[in-house]
């Protein structure tokens, strides 16, 4: 038994991979895959020769963003790779152009895919592999879509749910947010706190606070005010933007092909179809943060872009939006303006007192909120919330618009059967199987739950002292007579 595995930057995490492999697979060869890796003459000219003719069409293309992200190379999805790359690289601006940074992404990973066949090929199809890739959007995309073509592969994935390491026949690139059974009222009644006072700016960071205050979060001293325009519309849409730079490209079957397209999509709406509706856009707080400075930089970049798309008088600095009173109106596009990053939905609802007043989003955690305070949310069917049923979902920009026509005339039937805090403590203990030892200790105060739940965090203390791998002593000294 062979397994493929690549070394993360943690080294503990290493070691608990190496014993799960000991533990778990009998007589285990631990292969680095980094150490078997090569590259051709061969698969260097085949690689320039095949992105420039796929550069070639992508010029040609009308669709190219749709027709770019859904390539594939054989069986290979490496047209979504390169776009994602592209999209979380330092230089990005949260766009995918045709420019020298994309011909260089789809050159090396042309070039990675051939690489790839020749490396599994190695091995006799009478051997069996397992396959351990923890990143998930870059090259390893490639080669774990490659693998799945090999009979002799199985995977080794880490399943956040269970806080284990799990031998599965395909890998997995995306995980809705799991829904528990049953949850304790006291954990409810917490998280449904701690989402009623993020609607009021109270507290900092996403629906569990984080330990340090920032420049970026929410702030209940912050209120919008009235305005004079307010009076033109009937009807005012809540858009918070969504990240640029984040893994959007890995949620599966999205028709909405990326966030800009899908930002440019809304405006478009708005301007043209909706033109008695306001469309308030809201920044991600990312774009002035300053602890994730590599994503800053590219939000803010974006956030130009979309200014510039907006407004006459270009030059205006982005940053300015973190202090503003009141709505930047779009010089272009009269019913569009823009917010404050740090005004709460608490502060804008209380604006719009005698207006229908509805908040869209396409995967973002702004439905749970949104629907804590009993505003309609429209969310994409394709987002982490796929297992709920608390918004209204769309699957397409038509089946959108019909939507929001119906809500406008008050025909839009409620389907509403999940409630918000059950929802929020579902994503709490989701995302307590995959956030760092703080926030599982920060959670477990409130683990007297069922027995599945309690389960579920007992997992979560085991990954943090490794008992789940048994004696990390014996193991270590296992692996070691292995090498």
């Amino acid at each position: 038994m062979i397994v493929i595995y690549k070394e993360v930057n943690w080294a503990f995490s290493n070691l608990l991979f190496r014993s799960y492999a000991c533990s778990e697979i009998d007589d285990a060869v631990l292969v680095n895959i980094d150490s078997i890796r090569s590259n051709s003459y061969l698969d260097n000219f085949s690689a320039v020769k095949n992105s420039t003719l796929l550069f070639i069409r992508l010029f040609l293309s009308a669709e190219w963003k749709r027709w770019l992200i859904s390539f594939k190379f054989g069986n290979i999805p490496i047209g979504r790779a390169v776009c994602q790359t592209v999209l979380r690289c330092p230089s990005s601006r949260g766009v995918i152009c045709r420019n020298i940074t994309l011909l260089k992404w789809v050159f090396l990973y042309f070039r990675q895919a051939k690489s790839d066949f020749r490396l599994l090929n190695r091995f006799p199809v009478s051997e069996k592999l397992f396959l351990y890739l923890p990143e998930s959007t870059r090259e390893d995309l490639v080669t774990k879509s490659i693998a799945e073509g090999f009979p002799n592969i199985d995977f080794i994935e880490y399943d956040i749910n269970e806080r284990s390491f799990v031998i599965c026949k395909k890998f997995k690139s995306y995980n809705p947010i799991r829904r528990y059974d049953s949850i304790d009222n006291n954990f409810k009644k917490h998280t449904i706190r701690k989402l009623i006072d993020r609607t009021s700016g109270i507290g900092s960071g996403h629906t569990l606070t984080l330990p340090e205050a920032d420049q970026s979060d929410i702030s209940s001293s912050l209120k919008l005010g009235y305005n004079s325009r307010f009076n033109l519309f009937k009807s005012i849409c809540y858009y918070p933007m969504h990240l640029t730079s984040d893994d959007q490209l890995t949620i599966p079957n999205d028709c909405f092909l990326d966030v800009d397209s899908f930002n440019q999509e809304i405006i478009d709406m708005f301007s043209s179809k909706f033109v008695g509706s306001a469309l308030l856009l809201k920044p991600h707080p990312f774009a002035f943060s300053y602890r994730w400075p590599d994503k800053r930089d590219i939000e803010l970049r974006y956030l130009t872009y979309i200014i510039k798309l907006l407004f006459d008088n270009s030059s205006f600095d982005p940053r300015q939006l973190n202090s503003l009173d009141g709505i930047m109106w779009s010089s272009k596009f009269p019913n569009i303006g823009m917010l404050n990053p740090r005004l709460p939905i608490r502060s804008v609802l209380s604006s719009f007192n005698h207006h229908k007043f509805f908040v869209l989003t396409k995967h973002s955690n702004i439905a749970i909120e949104s629907s804590t305070v009993g505003v309609p949310t429209f969310i994409s069917r394709f987002s982490r919330f796929s297992n709920f049923n608390f918004c209204h979902t769309f699957d397409s920009l038509g089946d959108l618009e019909k939507k929001i026509r119906l809500l406008l005339l008050d025909q839009l039937e409620e389907s509403h059967h999940d409630s918000p805090e059950f929802v929020a403590s579902c994503q709490a203990l989701f995302n307590s199987c995959s956030q760092s030892a703080m926030t599982v200790k920060y959670l477990s105060k409130y683990a007297d739950l069922t027995k599945q739940t309690r389960e579920s965090f007992q997992r979560s203390s085991d990954i943090v002292n490794a008992d789940h791998y048994g004696k990390l002593s014996d193991v270590w000294r296992r692996w070691i007579s292995l090498q």
